[in-house]
């Protein structure tokens, strides 16, 4: 299954849940980006959002240049198929319900300097050689200290509790793990 056909059946499960993505804090800057729904901003500073394709190819060299070494194939297909808000979710697993934010990927972000800041975060340098990229943060039965990390090497994505270095497999794959996420 393709990343984007990944995105596609979160984005048709949180349809059909009769939610769609739910309304996000309104950020004034992202205003122009047709992430925001015409009409939808409460009082409260909340509005409606959808998910919107991006319509221009994402260039790594520049960021794979300062990382010295070349992004996977996986992680460049998910930083370039749609630009959204957090994206939450959860599934159940051996250790409980386990509650997943991925973080937003929005027209103004500076793919380079994700990478750079996400790749080496200083939490998880245990992991190994910053071959992980931080996608979000998720909870384990109710322990919201907990990274979604996904391996550069493997395409595996895991939960990563750096305070204790402890991981936990979540997928073997960010295309799996959207897939997994109920809403």
């Amino acid at each position: 299954m393709s990343m984007k056909e990944a995105f596609d059946t979160y984005f048709e499960k949180a349809a059909n849940a009769a939610i769609f993505l739910g309304k996000k804090p309104y950020i004034e800057k992202l205003s122009h980006t047709g992430l925001y729904l015409n009409g939808t901003l409460d009082n409260e500073g909340y509005a409606e959002w959808e998910p919107v394709l991006q319509d221009k190819p994402v260039d790594f060299a520049k960021a794979e240049s300062a990382l010295g070494f070349r992004v996977s194939e996986q992680i460049r297909e998910y930083l370039s198929v749609y630009w959204f808000l957090p994206l939450d979710g959860h599934f159940d697993s051996e250790l409980g319900t386990i509650g997943v934010t991925l973080d937003m990927l929005v027209p103004e972000t500076d793919i380079s300097e994700l990478l750079a800041v996400n790749f080496n975060f200083e939490d998880t340098n245990y992991l190994n050689e910053h071959n992980w990229l931080k996608i979000g943060g998720c909870s384990i039965d109710g322990d919201d200290g907990w990274l979604v990390m996904a391996d550069n090497k493997t395409d595996k994505v895991l939960a990563v509790q750096p305070v204790d270095r402890k991981s936990v497999h979540l997928a073997d794959s960010i295309e799996e793990l959207l897939i997994k996420m109920e809403l």
